[in-house]
């Protein structure tokens, strides 16, 4: 498996089975941090309380990609695009500041999980 997109609950097994195989995450960070930073106290996705299990989710996630970051698993930039939260070509250089936000990478870092691993994962295929 070359990429596996969100994966916020891998585990330790995971973790190992992606570094054998060299697999890549995308955590696709920008969907799930707009649903919980901009869903609006009238928007029926509030009052079914997404932005709370979202948080939730996303918590989780956060704590498990900087496990598998750690451990050597390669990480890219990349979001769910095309929803009314998130259209098309809006919310890339977003991905990047979360993955420092959120993640703790060093802006520079950021820039190389949306440019440096992108290249690794297009060139695997060749």
């Amino acid at each position: 498996m070359d990429l596996i997109f969100h994966a916020n609950h891998l585990d330790d097994e995971c973790i190992a089975a992606m570094l054998e195989t060299g697999s890549t995450v995308c955590p696709t960070l920008t969907h799930p941090r707009n649903t919980i930073d901009f869903t609006q106290p009238h928007d029926p996705a509030f009052q079914r309380g997404r932005p709370e299990s979202t948080r939730r989710e996303y918590e989780i996630g956060c704590t498990n990609w900087k496990k598998a970051r750690a451990a050597g698993v390669p990480l890219l930039t990349g979001t769910d695009t095309g929803f009314a939260i998130t259209p098309y070509g809006e919310w890339n250089a977003r991905e990047l500041e979360l993955f420092v936000e959120d993640l703790g990478l060093h802006p520079g870092g950021g820039i190389a999980r949306g440019d440096r691993n992108q290249c690794r994962l297009h060139d695997r295929g060749r």
